[in-house]
């Protein structure tokens, strides 16, 4: 055997060390896609019905808000009117006591009145 074909002997034998360790990070690479693959597919598995729940979710809440929209749009409606109707009642009855006080305070006035002229 001639050194030539001890160097030539050595390189193949790193070409198959090479070659094995090769195999090896391709099947570590392989067992690793694989892996993530699995997760994947557990993750869909768990979002899709999260999702369609989420979206049933939305949509009654969307109707609930419209029914609230509604709701809302009535109070606005009767508060509208309560505050319509306390100034009809204020009108209605705001002159009538400004009146009877006015006739109870010259009515007041007018019995001191009286009185002073008795003791006189």
């Amino acid at each position: 055997m001639t050194p030539g074909d001890v160097a030539l002997l050595v390189a193949a034998v790193a070409w198959a060390l090479l070659a094995v360790a090769l195999v090896l990070v391709l099947l570590n690479v392989y067992s690793l896609v694989s892996r993530v693959g699995a997760v994947v597919d557990g993750v869909r598995d768990e979002t899709l019905p999260l999702l369609r729940e989420l979206a049933e979710t939305v949509s009654t809440v969307n109707k609930d808000l419209g029914h609230l929209d509604g709701v809302l749009s009535r109070a606005e409606e009767a508060a509208e009117h309560v505050r319509a109707t306390a100034g009809v009642l204020r009108a209605a009855i705001s002159n009538p006591v400004v009146k009877a006080m006015a006739y109870g305070a010259g009515a007041a006035r007018a019995y001191a009145r009286l009185k002073e002229r008795k003791r006189r």
